[in-house]
């Protein structure tokens, strides 16, 4: 039954985390030359979930003209310079907000586990005296 609660418990602080790097997303949108992040996640050695670190996702957002003619993108290291033009931000509104949903349901499911496991918890401590 302590296994319940510790998935459950890492299960929702990883969504957690998941949720903070969607919100950093999100207030990034509008910000030129921004790279969107993801939380990696990987099964816990006794059970359950951990983050293992943050991937940045290196596609290149939207390009715009500049106000300042003399700005320049580069698309790589190898790549030359296009004059007078703007990266935006590379973050996908629309899979944030399905990122959101996820994270919110997945937390709202292991509370539930949570609950259910204190409830049998407390039942079979009546039981028992």
């Amino acid at each position: 039954m302590v296994d319940a609660f510790y998935n459950a418990a890492s299960a929702i602080k990883t969504y957690g985390f998941r949720q903070s790097a969607s919100a950093h997303n999100v207030a990034n949108v509008n910000t030129d030359g921004f790279k969107s992040q993801r939380v990696d996640t990987a099964e816990g050695v006794s059970g359950g979930v951990r983050p293992t670190g943050v991937s940045i996702d290196k596609s290149h957002g939207p390009f715009r003209p500049s106000e300042f003619p003399a700005d320049t993108v580069s698309f790589s290291a190898d790549a030359i310079a296009m004059a007078g033009l703007v990266e935006g931000s590379n973050t996908d509104i629309t899979r944030e907000i399905v990122n959101s949903s996820v994270n919110q349901y997945s937390v709202s499911a292991n509370t539930g586990v949570i609950r259910s496991q204190d409830e049998m918890i407390g039942t079979l401590l009546d039981i028992v005296s």
